[in-house]
């Protein structure tokens, strides 16, 4: 007769069977690890965390929540932080639940009053081992004011706000400190203005840094007076006429890396960026996308305009209006789908000819080639910089727009991983190794990856694209 193991043949003098060349976790080369396969493969967890149908660990109440498995941590976990953290949740409670980074245990160094977690401190940018240096968390235009006042004291020590969700139905106090005041926002937070006519910020004051806001609603959202002013990652949504005004020879500013998404009308002054004599302003990597127009330029002098996405705004990517403009330089510019065309011209763009802007575009000699991107627009340029001219001969010599190709946005949904940035071949790698881009970030890396930027204002392989 046949001797059988676990259903299949054994020779018991050899201990060894048909089932020999099985993985076998057990000495004896028998059939253990087939209840443990079977138990695996019976296994059902949806949301990997080990737990599920017939799994080992246990059954899993809410098989798509990877955090929580009890009837008591499906049903009652609120986590506002998104960590896993937090009151009745599974994996424990969070000390802090306004921020990812605070965890079980919260610690404070300063000993400041009220507390402010060392973990809050540091996503603010105060030093939690000094008491004097503070972090102002604020949740209402009352508290705003507040800690605008007391950086507006001008006790030479920087100053740091860290808003929450909140909303405001008038303007904040104007920033007027010099000694560096620096606004953050906890992720998925957003200030909400919910008068459509009234502004939000105004920045009076030397080297201020908006870093990572969410500002929806309001007529115009940031009001920029002063020098060396910062705006990056930021999302500036729903403004009635401009997302950011530069103004009264504001020198300086840097708008990088933020989205723009707002603006009606047809009025000349509307615009996600607008700059009335300006000075010295780099506008990189940011999209503008489904505004009134994207930057509209008034008499502004220095500009850097670099790797920006310009799609689907209502009527231009960018306007040069009532007054001359320039030097600026703009390069590796993404202009999509707009209604009206690319780019205006009601007066002249000056156009930087110097070798740090068209040097390295050059390099075949054929002349300058300045890597933007022009696909789907109603008209590439309209307008004439000068009386009976056409607005070709407004455009810079050479090769202004060198790619005409459809970029393949991954997706155009806002909030999305993917959003706006370009899939096409031809647009990836193919931007140039200049200045801005060779300059390291906020991260302190290089704002490219791969063998050369990308065209437009994402870049493959970062996390907004799903790197």
């Amino acid at each position: 007769d046949i001797v059988t193991r676990d259903g299949l043949p054994f020779d018991a003098a050899t201990d060894a069977g048909l089932d020999a060349d099985l993985p076998d976790g057990g000495a004896d080369g028998g059939g253990s690890d087939i209840a443990s396969e079977d138990t695996a493969l019976a296994c059902q967890d949806l949301d990997s965390d080990g737990r599920g149908t017939g799994c080992p660990a246990g059954e899993d109440h809410c098989d798509d929540d990877g955090d929580n498995w009890t009837i008591d941590g499906c049903q009652n976990c609120i986590d506002l932080d998104g960590d896993g953290l937090g009151a009745g949740c599974d994996r424990g409670t969070d000390c802090d639940d306004r921020l990812a980074t605070c965890r079980e245990q919260c610690t404070n160094s300063d000993g400041d009053d009220p507390v402010v977690p060392d973990c809050i401190e540091v996503f603010c940018g105060s030093d939690p081992n000094d008491v004097e240096s503070v972090c102002h968390l604020v949740s209402s235009r009352a508290e705003a004011n507040a800690a605008i006042a007391s950086a507006n004291a001008a006790d030479g020590r920087p100053d740091f706000i860290l808003l929450l969700d909140m909303q405001t139905d008038d303007i904040f106090t104007t920033i007027s400190s010099d000694d560096g005041v620096t606004i953050r926002q906890v992720p998925g937070a957003v200030l909400r203005q919910t008068d459509h006519t009234k502004d939000i910020l105004v920045i009076d004051g030397d080297r201020v840094l908006l870093d990572g806001l969410h500002l929806s609603g309001g007529k115009q959202q940031i009001e920029i007076k002063a020098a060396s002013a910062t705006v990056r990652h930021c999302v500036l949504e729903g403004f009635e006429h401009r997302g950011i005004n530069v103004i009264n020879s504001a020198s300086g500013t840097l708008i990088e890396h933020n989205v723009f998404a707002g603006g009606t009308g047809d009025q000349d002054n509307r615009a996600a960026v607008y700059t009335d004599s300006g000075h010295d302003i780099t506008i990189a990597g940011n999209l503008f996308v489904a505004c009134n127009t994207g930057i509209v330029l008034k008499n502004a002098h220095d500009l850097f305009i670099d790797h920006n996405t310009f799609a689907s705004n209502i009527y231009r990517g960018i306007r040069f209006y009532s007054n001359d403009s320039g030097p600026l330089c703009l390069r590796s510019n993404i202009f999509s789908g707009h209604a009206v065309t690319a780019v205006e011209f009601e007066h002249a763009a000056i156009w930087d000819s110097s070798q740090s802007c068209i040097g390295p575009l050059d390099s075949d000699g054929s002349g300058p080639r300045f890597g933007n991107a022009a696909f789907g627009n109603s008209a590439l340029c309209t307008g004439g910089c000068a009386a009976g001219g056409d607005c070709a001969s407004c455009l810079p010599a050479g090769t202004p727009f060198e790619f005409d190709v459809d970029p393949l946005y991954a997706t155009t949904t806002l909030g999305h991983v993917g959003f706006y940035c370009p899939i096409a071949v031809e647009l990836i790698d193919s931007g140039d190794d200049l200045g801005y881009d060779r300059t390291p970030g906020d991260d302190g890396n290089v704002r490219w990856l791969g063998s050369g930027p990308d065209i437009g204002g994402r870049e493959s392989g970062t996390p907004e694209c799903g790197g």
